[in-house]
């Protein structure tokens, strides 16, 4: 068993909604970095997975969902500086 904590995880696969909205949950920052994006959903759920939590959305400038949720912190994806000074 390793003794440190993964810092990034990536999924690459579908998951059920019950463990897609536990990882929601359990997360410690969500991070959306949409260069182009519609009104994708994903950052109202994490928001509604951390009621009671104070854990970070990091949001693009450029997500769909950008406008309606201020109390993120808010990047330009494409200014790898400022991003890399959120994320740590």
């Amino acid at each position: 068993m390793f003794s440190c904590r993964c810092v990034i995880v990536v999924r690459l696969q579908n998951l059920p909604t019950h463990e897609y909205l536990a990882l929601l949950t359990l997360a410690d920052a969500f991070l959306v970095t949409s260069l182009r994006d519609g009104m994708n959903l994903t950052s109202h759920e994490y928001v509604v997975c951390q009621i009671g939590q104070c854990h970070p959305l990091i949001l693009s400038e450029f997500a769909g969902t950008y406008g309606s949720l201020a109390g993120a912190l808010r990047i330009n994806p494409w200014d790898i500086k400022v991003r890399s000074n959120h994320q740590y």
